[in-house]
Parts: C-alpha cells; sequence; structure tokens
C-alpha cells in the first residue's frame, strides 16, 4: 500500500510552475519522437490509479506566502465524488509532473491575500473506506499532465515564447489562464510565476465525446476569450469545443532541469496547443 500513498500524494499537488518562465534556455531543436520511446520512459497510462472520493474528506493545505515556500497552512474539505490523478509528480516544474491538477473552483479557499503560486495538499493517506479507485476520466488526455500551451511546436520550440494556458483538471474543469508573469518573494528568494492563482475563466465539463484522435467537451456556459461552439444536444444548449490530438509527438533538451522534455501538439478550435507529456534523460 505504499506505493499508492506515495503516488496519490502526488497527485494531489496544485502548482502553477517555476519552470514555466519566459527564459528557457534549451540545447537543441525539438525532434519528432515515437509513443514507443515516450511510453518506455514513463508509467503507462493504463497502469496510472485514479481515486474518487465517497465520501467529504477534510484536508490540509500548504500554500507559499511572504515567509516562504508552502509556509501557510489552511483546511478545505473536498466534496464527495471528487476525481484525484494519483500521478501527479510532487515538483513545482510542470516538466517534471505527469498527472493533472485539482480546480480553482475546489482550491480558491486557501489562497488568502498574500498567497502566492503553488498550493499542495500535504500529508495525504489512502483511505479505503473514503474513496475508491476509478478509470481514467474520459475528459483527461491520455499521458499528459493536463496543461495546454498555446502556440503548439512554435511555441514548444522557442526559449522566449509567452504562453496562455488552458488546464484540464482532475475534477472535471477546464481553465483558462492568460499569460501574466509574476515576481515575488518567499523568504529572501526571489520567485517567478506566470499565471494568476485565478483563473480568467472556467467551466465544468458536462460530457465528453471521442472520435478517433478528437475529444469533443461539452460545457453549459461560454468561456471568455475561448472559442466554444454553441451546438443543441437533446433540445439543451451547450458549449462545444474540440481537442484534436495532432499525433505528432516531439522533444527538446533543456539544460536547465537538465532534462529532455517530450510534448504533443494539439489543435484546439482553430488554434494549435502543446502539451508536456513526460521528462527523461
Amino acid at each position: 500500500m505504499k506505493k499508492k500513498t506515495l503516488l496519490i500524494l502526488g497527485g494531489f499537488i496544485f502548482v502553477f510552475s517555476i519552470s514555466m518562465n519566459l527564459y528557457i534556455k534549451a540545447d537543441y531543436k525539438p525532434v519528432k519522437e515515437s509513443y514507443s520511446t515516450i511510453e518506455g520512459l514513463k508509467l503507462n497510462d493504463d497502469q496510472k490509479l485514479y481515486y474518487q472520493l465517497t465520501k467529504p474528506m477534510k484536508q490540509k493545505i500548504r500554500v507559499s506566502d511572504n515567509h516562504g515556500e508552502a509556509n501557510r497552512v489552511q483546511y478545505i474539505t473536498l466534496p464527495k465524488g471528487t476525481i484525484i490523478d494519483g500521478d501527479g509528480g510532487i515538483s513545482d516544474d510542470t516538466r517534471l509532473r505527469s498527472g493533472a491538477d485539482l480546480s480553482y473552483h475546489l482550491m480558491k479557499k486557501v489562497y488568502k491575500k498574500n498567497t502566492y503560486g503553488p498550493a499542495s495538499v500535504a500529508s495525504f493517506m489512502y483511505k479505503p473506506k473514503k474513496m475508491k479507485i476509478v478509470k481514467r476520466p474520459n475528459y483527461l488526455l491520455t499521458d499528459s499532465n493536463n496543461y495546454l500551451f498555446l502556440g503548439g511546436l512554435k511555441a514548444f520550440s522557442s526559449n522566449k515564447y509567452s504562453s496562455d494556458l488552458l488546464k484540464i483538471t482532475s475534477d472535471g474543469y477546464l481553465e483558462s489562464y492568460p499569460y501574466n508573469r509574476i515576481n515575488f518573494k518567499e523568504g529572501k528568494k526571489e520567485v517567478t510565476l506566470n499565471y494568476l492563482q485565478k483563473p480568467e475563466s472556467m467551466g465544468k465539463i458536462r460530457f465528453v465525446k471521442s472520435k478517433e484522435s478528437v475529444k469533443y467537451f461539452y460545457l453549459k456556459h461560454p468561456m471568455k476569450n475561448i472559442d466554444l461552439k454553441k451546438v443543441k444536444v437533446n433540445h439543451k444548449t451547450y458549449y462545444r469545443i474540440s481537442l484534436n490530438n495532432l499525433k505528432t509527438p516531439y522533444s527538446k533538451f533543456v539544460t536547465d532541469i537538465p532534462l529532455r522534455i517530450y510534448g504533443d501538439i494539439y489543435k484546439i478550435s482553430n488554434e494549435t496547443y502543446y502539451t508536456e507529456l513526460t521528462a527523461g534523460g
């Protein structure tokens, strides 16, 4: 059971990456990769664990403030039905993460005045009486950390690209974050983040349809600055967005980790995005 406990702990960490700084030095231009290479570097998605709470659960949350990283402790109650990705990783750096975060909808109560950036669930333990193992939700992307950065291959290739972010959360929200660089101090340490804690817009994914490499998300309301198509399903109005995996994985070597980052390119509505899949030597 110890392995599961560690995986769940990783899945609860809710962060905005320090790694997404504007200036990232890359040694090599992106090269085309194969999915077989990527699968050899990471846990197969079919083996990952996802957990759904069967009862509400009170949980300790740590968030950074001016006195230090993860310095402030607060508590929230995660509601029954919440789904947690058990493979989120424990790093603040999204390039080293492999799972989906929890939504701002759940985490917003911990974001008080003078708190910054990453928030994380602390000391979480697997409790069979309060949760069950479930299959990967159909709204989550296969083998992705579910961060989607605007700009596609151009953004993935550049070390000076300022990308807006779409994020899919483990509890079923689509969140939009425009690029907004923030500088602050944690104790004596200078820290830079690229996104505010609060998304510009967000929406609950009501249901998903899939066709080959395309996922269609259906939301009840439009999202600011996101291209959603108004459609009727069973005489009800929804707003639909399409996510098309172009099946063109790439990698690049980044010296400040130092690791090779692997990514996939998506076409979302009429724009291209990239998502990070894994990191390796």
